[in-house]
């Protein structure tokens, strides 16, 4: 049988640049854009990961290839684009929003990043500010916002990615919450549980006076499988693994 071979179309290769990093407790996949002047952040990503009340006006225009769009005012957050290195930006919050996070050009301009586009990272002073990812953990996040009344603890459930739960191969998980950084007088305990457990639920302790919120989607701990050490004790990657209560 003699066959026709058909013409495919070409697939479009997406080059922009994208970065990992955290903005406030929450992970974002954010568009690094330097054709734009500003940073912008969806407004659905406000409400479910951050404090709508920290809004403020702004009347500035914003003009794209449909046409106008929405401002809704501006909000000041804390960035990490990598390991100890934290930047106060101001956002944009418009209506809609097709990437996750957009990083414009004055923040580029404002911290003297440059756009490595050969090899799609960032550089700062000559030093590669890309983000790292350790491949060993995954984060671990809560599934409905929490309300933490003033010093008292409350009960929350979380999710683990897909690959570490498994009801063949059953095999155990250390829960770090000390890996992230979580609000001040929040305190989690680190904890282990059996990659078959159905549900799961973290205690959170609020130490402060004030009411404390914790957003849908707020990383709260590292996860990582462990492995047993030649003394028969649980262990992390490199080092042996301790419950903090009893440090």
């Amino acid at each position: 049988m003699i066959g026709t071979k058909l013409f495919e179309n070409p697939k479009i290769e997406d080059n922009r640049l994208f970065i990992n990093c955290v903005v406030g407790n929450h992970s974002y996949r954010a568009l690094v854009d330097s054709g734009a002047e500003i940073c912008i952040i969806g407004l659905n990503s406000v409400k479910k990961f951050h404090n709508v009340n920290n809004i403020v006006g702004n009347k500035l225009e914003i003009k794209g290839i449909s046409g106008n769009v929405q401002v809704l005012g501006e909000i000041p957050l804390n960035i990490e684009i990598a390991e100890n290195i934290v930047i106060k930006q101001m956002f944009i919050v418009v209506e809609f929003l097709s990437s996750e996070l957009l990083l414009g050009a004055d923040f580029l301009k404002n911290n003297k990043i440059v756009l490595d586009l050969a090899n799609k990272k960032l550089l700062q002073e000559n030093i590669n500010i890309a983000p790292k990812v350790n491949p060993t953990y995954n984060e671990i996040k809560l599934i409905k916002t929490v309300n933490l009344k003033p010093q008292s603890t409350a009960v929350a459930e979380f999710d683990l990615c897909d690959s570490f739960k498994n009801n063949k191969e059953i095999f155990s998980i250390g829960i770090f919450p000390d890996k992230v950084k979580l609000q001040d007088n929040v305190m989690i305990a680190s904890f282990v549980i059996n990659s078959d457990s159905e549900k799961i639920l973290v205690s959170i302790v609020n130490c402060s006076n004030d009411m404390i919120q914790l957003k849908e989607g707020t990383v709260v701990g590292l996860a990582q499988k462990l492995r047993l050490s030649k003394e028969g004790m649980l262990c992390e990657i490199g080092e042996e693994w301790i419950p903090k209560e009893n440090e």
